[in-house]
Parts: C-alpha cells; sequence; structure tokens
C-alpha cells in the first residue's frame, strides 16, 4: 500500500501549489490498482459468513475453494436463532440454546453476559405484570445480589416489580426497547469469540485502511474522496470545471 501511495504521489507531484485531481484522473489511477481474485473471495465469505449465510457460505467454498473461516457453520444458524428469540423475547430459551451449542462453560465464564439475560425476563415479567410469575422468579434472580459488581443492578431490576410496565417509575429505564439490541450485539459478540473468530469483518476494517491511506494522500493533493453514503469518490466542486495540474501535464506530453 505504501509503495502504491508513493507511485501516485511520484505522478501527481508538481512545482508550486498542492496538485488537484479531476475525477477521471482519479478514476485512471484507480484502474492501475491491482486486486487478487483470492482477496475478493476471502472478503466475500467473511462477508456470507458474518451475514450468518451458512448455506451460501458453503455452496462459495465449493465453488471457490475459499476457506470457510469457520468451524462449525451450524453456529451461524444457532446465531440467528439466539437473535430471534432474544427479539421476541424468549430468554429462557436464549439460555438454553446457549447451553446445549456452546456448553454450560460458555455463560460461566460470563457471568455479566448471564446477568443480563435472566434480568431481562424479569423485566418482560414485570413489563407483562406477571407479578406473581415474577416473584417466583426473584428467588433465583436474587443469587446475582451475591456478585459485587451486579449487585446494584440486581437490586434496581426487582424494584420493578413495585412499578409493573410503568414507564414514569425511577427505573424506566429498563424498559427501553433498545435493550434488545445491546444484549443481542453483545451475545453474538461473545459468540464469534468463543469460536476463535475476529469480531467486525473484513469490510470494516478494508474501509478503516482506505481512510487512513486517503488522509495520508491529503497532505500531498487534493483529490476526490470517498463519498460514504455511494461509496464512489465525489469530486470537490471546483474541480468540475477546471482542468487539474496532471490534465496539464498530460496535454503538454
Amino acid at each position: 500500500m505504501d509503495q502504491q501511495r508513493r507511485q501516485v504521489i511520484q505522478e501527481i507531484v508538481v512545482e508550486g501549489e498542492k496538485p488537484e485531481i479531476l475525477e477521471h484522473d482519479w478514476n485512471e489511477l484507480f484502474k492501475k490498482g491491482k486486486i487478487k481474485k483470492e482477496d475478493m473471495d476471502m472478503m466475500v465469505m467473511d462477508f456470507l459468513v458474518n451475514k450468518e449465510f451458512a448455506r451460501a457460505a458453503e455452496s462459495f467454498h465449493k465453488e471457490s475453494g475459499c476457506p470457510l473461516g469457520i468451524e462449525d457453520t451450524s453456529l451461524l444458524e444457532t446465531q440467528r436463532t439466539v437473535k430471534d428469540l432474544i427479539f421476541h423475547r424468549e430468554m429462557d430459551e436464549v439460555i438454553d440454546l446457549l447451553n446445549e451449542k456452546l456448553g454450560p462453560i460458555f455463560l460461566k465464564e460470563r457471568p455479566d453476559l448471564h446477568f443480563r439475560l435472566e434480568q431481562q425476563k424479569m423485566i418482560e415479567l414485570c413489563r407483562e405484570e406477571d407479578f406473581e410469575a415474577a416473584l417466583a422468579f426473584s428467588h433465583e434472580f436474587i443469587k446475582w445480589d451475591k456478585n459485587v459488581d451486579l449487585k446494584k443492578e440486581c437490586r434496581r431490576t426487582l424494584l420493578l416489580m413495585m412499578f409493573g410496565n410503568d414507564t414514569d417509575c425511577p427505573v424506566a429505564a429498563l424498559l427501553l426497547v433498545r435493550r434488545y439490541y445491546d444484549i443481542e450485539m453483545d451475545v453474538i459478540e461473545e459468540m464469534i469469540k468463543f469460536q476463535g473468530r475476529e469480531t467486525g469483518n473484513l469490510i470494516e476494517r478494508a474501509m478503516k485502511m482506505l481512510k487512513l491511506e486517503q488522509a495520508k494522500l491529503s497532505f500531498h493533493v487534493n483529490f476526490p474522496h470517498l463519498n460514504n453514503n455511494g461509496g464512489y469518490p465525489s469530486p470537490l466542486p471546483h474541480q468540475r470545471s477546471s482542468p487539474s495540474p496532471l490534465h496539464h501535464r498530460r496535454s503538454s506530453l
């Protein structure tokens, strides 16, 4: 990457002000970049795995020979099921499925995650104002009161038994819908780590690297920057009607 950046700089550096490149010239420079098919295949596979498209990933593996990057693709289906269960507020089923597929050690080593799942179960019982079931479950849930790090949140959750679905109560933040998204993201992230895989995806890491290189190149030349909305380099407004130094240089040759 550094060598390619230096090559681009050498082609466009001229005496005087920092040079500017029109979109056409920038696209011509883009065409000089070489991307290996193996790298593209790996990025496609990484996308399929991260999106939990197990069958598509297996088919692409057979067609391209690209490694799956995961030992057991059935865990991708497990991740999808876990997401569905969380958004359907079935916390007992989530815990049972995690214990079945990953073993009891998974939640045992992650008490914070285990607590949040049981906490959400208590929240749902209070939201539905099923106080009889909430009281029965509280005898099990109170075990978290012995955990120094979770004691405060445990007691805060038990307060919901006094208020139910009252969105004006002192602990109303526990009733926010966004909690499902937070729990889902954290559970899936821990599942991925448990499998020995990296969180995030290659496309995100490639975009971060591209932006970093883009920032470095900006010190030497003005050029169309990546448009995050459309993904296509957008020319600077003042470049559309005036030729770039690179264009002048080519015309004089």
